[in-house]
């Protein structure tokens, strides 16, 4: 195997390369897979396989609700009304800036929390190939050079807990 920390692709597109060319330099061996010492190494120096969540603050989510091409046309419309003193157009053009953000936070809140849903509701799996035996791992522990089998489904499987997490796995008997 190939020290974990030297991984190099030898500037080569890995996606035409040679399957021989892209094991050895992935480090992988199609047989046994990596070792558990070499995933521990490359999950240490490349990270998890997960996407970084940044949750915004709503005084963040607020203030930007506020920044816009619309959102500026309003707030001109209003200070010029405010300036020229009529204030009643002031008072209306302000209530539909605020209607505009309130809308826009709604709607923001609800996209939120129905991507929070859908993720909780797939336990991204992925059957990997290491130490010579196909295991079951959380997809966030993959790292370049890991081999897995993946099985093509027409349609996702339901389980007694709901929806299944549809993995496309190619099945060779």
């Amino acid at each position: 195997m190939v020290d974990s920390l030297s991984i190099k692709t030898s500037g080569v597109d890995l996606e035409k390369a040679p399957l021989d060319q892209v094991m050895q330099d992935l480090g992988a061996d199609a047989k046994t897979g990596l070792s558990a010492s070499e995933t521990q190494a490359r999950l240490q120096k490349y990270g998890a396989n997960a996407l970084e969540e940044k949750e915004e603050s709503f005084t963040h989510k607020l203030v930007h609700a506020f920044m816009g091409p619309i959102e500026y046309m309003i707030e001109a419309a209003a200070i010029i009304s405010a300036i020229i003193g009529h204030w009643d157009d002031f008072i209306i053009i302000m209530l539909l800036l605020i209607f505009n953000v309130t809308i826009d936070l709604w709607q923001s809140q609800k996209a939120s929390s129905a991507l929070v849903a859908l993720k909780k509701g797939i336990a991204p799996q992925a059957n990997a190939l290491r130490n010579g035996k196909y295991q079951t791992i959380d997809a966030a522990t993959l790292v370049p050079g890991d081999i897995i089998k993946i099985r093509l489904r027409l349609t996702p499987g339901y389980t007694k807990n709901g929806l299944e997490a549809c993995f496309f796995q190619p099945v060779f008997d």
